[in-house]
């Protein structure tokens, strides 16, 4: 893949609302648009380094990686959920793989679709919960070769871009209907057999002994997404144990599937002469096969610093609950944008189907935890006009973690058929200026996404509404915020 990181950097705009904050409550009524969060530097640096020619896909040992920083900055995720819990009772080793709550490790051969296999690795584990466990084997390879985005496949990927194929209903299918690796065409009339409701994005660890909100996740979610900086000079083929002493974006994404707080930090290679400063490791499934590490799994040492990105897909329903998505993001959150307030308001109005107008559930992105929302159903509005139809469901709670989530209205709200309804979303975002996440075009990146006039809709206090196309540079793009409907 080949990156125009002079064109990518252009999205990247100033933070003035931060010091001028009472101006845009003035301002944004006379359709000032609102301020886009920096991108990711990470995914800069990836972008930057591209650009020059740099390779990053293969270890020194010839085995793919795939793992492409996301856009959107979660560098200073660190507050945590309301629904962590306690840790006290944690054991000092927990391992997935005597709790039968992994499928078998597979080989992403060669490949940089890594990211798809730990995508899976973790959605896969969730479903064999202890409370109903179902056993189920995804195909990586539709993820691979339909995510939708710039990267062709085999050319990399991340936790947003299986987010988004997962929330728009692309997948998850089944491995055997379409098996890996490296399909040249699509494959029509696969039947998606899950519906993912929900992907949580966990806090990133304060310091390298900052484990606990991770290890519960483990206990309580099953396997965790995770990116790292892979280099065989760190790796320790006997005792498969993994230590990076350094700082880096990542460039493998694998599973975290357990932890072993006893794992000796001398099971590490010495880098300078020096080992971690203490033992402890997670255990961690690869996707290189079984042949490789201890049966495909290795160690990371818990002072390895490039760990980061931890995420749970969870939340997978049956098909048959909901048989209709309203939404204009196929790919998905692609950068944040606010007036440098908390909260903002954000709409997309649709034409309800004749088959599917009873509206269940709206879904929407948190770049925080603990964020308070209310969310507004209105039917038959008016165009251009999301809040001017009949009030049918208003729904408020506070969502616990950040991630991609979908409240259930209840009672479901039934909508005219063939005529305009509106979700509307009131987000509250704390410490953090940019509430809204939206899809746009980055080049090289997200490249297809687009818009239309009369879709997405943008407002600071809920009363003035702005069409965000007619926004200069926002022609292209729509809030990310769906709507889910049923017959009955």
């Amino acid at each position: 893949m080949r990156m125009q990181t002079g064109s990518v950097c252009s999205f990247l705009l100033g933070l003035a609302g931060w010091a001028v904050g009472m101006i845009f409550t003035t301002v944004a009524r006379a359709g000032v648009p609102p301020e886009r969060a920096p991108l990711n530097e990470a995914f800069l640096q990836y972008a930057e380094k591209l650009d020059g020619g740099g390779d990053r896909g293969l270890s020194q040992a010839g085995y793919y990686l795939g793992y492409i920083p996301a856009p959107v900055d979660f560098s200073d995720l660190q507050q945590r959920d309301t629904q962590s819990g306690g840790g006290a009772s944690l054991p000092k080793v927990y391992d997935l793989r005597s709790r039968k709550r992994l499928t078998p490790v597979r080989d992403q051969g060669d490949c940089g679709s890594c990211w798809a296999f730990a995508s899976f690795a973790s959605l896969e584990s969730w479903l064999l919960r202890p409370s109903s466990p179902e056993r189920w084997n995804f195909s990586e390879e539709d993820l691979n070769h339909g995510h939708g985005f710039d990267p062709i496949d085999c050319d990399g990927g991340n936790y947003l871009m299986a987010a988004a194929y997962l929330s728009r209903w692309a997948g998850p299918v089944r491995e055997r209907d379409v098996p890996y690796p490296y399909l040249d065409s699509a494959t029509p009339g696969v039947r998606v057999v899950k519906h993912v409701q929900k992907v949580v994005f966990h806090p990133n660890r304060a310091s390298v002994t900052d484990n606990e909100a991770i290890k519960l996740a483990i206990r309580n979610r099953g396997a965790v997404f995770c990116s790292f900086e892979f280099d065989d000079e760190y790796y320790n083929s006997n005792t498969h144990g993994y230590w990076f002493n350094g700082k880096s974006a990542g460039n493998h994404a694998v599973a975290l599937v357990g932890w072993d707080d006893r794992f000796p930090r001398r099971g590490f290679n010495p880098v300078g002469g020096a080992y971690p400063e203490g033992d402890g490791a997670f255990i961690v499934r690869n996707s290189w096969g079984r042949d490789w590490g201890e049966g495909g799994y290795f160690y990371i040492s818990y002072y390895d610093a490039s760990l980061a990105n931890f995420v749970s897909f969870v939340g997978a329903r049956p098909t048959t609950i909901l048989t209709r998505v309203y939404d204009y993001d196929p790919l998905g959150w692609v950068r944040s944008v606010g007036w440098g307030n908390e909260t903002a308001w954000f709409a997309n109005i649709f034409q309800a189907s004749t088959t599917a107008s009873l509206i269940k559930g709206v879904s929407f992105y948190t770049r925080q935890p603990n964020c308070p929302y209310v969310i507004y159903l209105y039917r038959d509005v008016k165009a251009g006009k999301p809040r001017s139809g009949v009030l049918v469901s208003k729904v408020k709670g506070t969502m616990p973690t950040a991630g991609y989530h979908t409240v259930r209205l209840s009672p479901a709200a039934s909508v005219t058929p063939g005529k305009r309804f509106s979700a509307v979303v009131k987000l509250t975002t704390p410490d953090y200026g940019f509430p809204v996440a939206v899809e746009e075009p980055i080049v090289g990146y997200s490249s297809a996404a687009k818009a239309a006039e009369g879709q997405s809709f943008m407002s600071q206090d809920g009363k003035v509404w702005w069409d965000v196309t007619t926004w200069d540079g926002y022609q292209s793009t729509n809030v990310c915020l769906k709507a889910f409907g049923a017959s009955k």
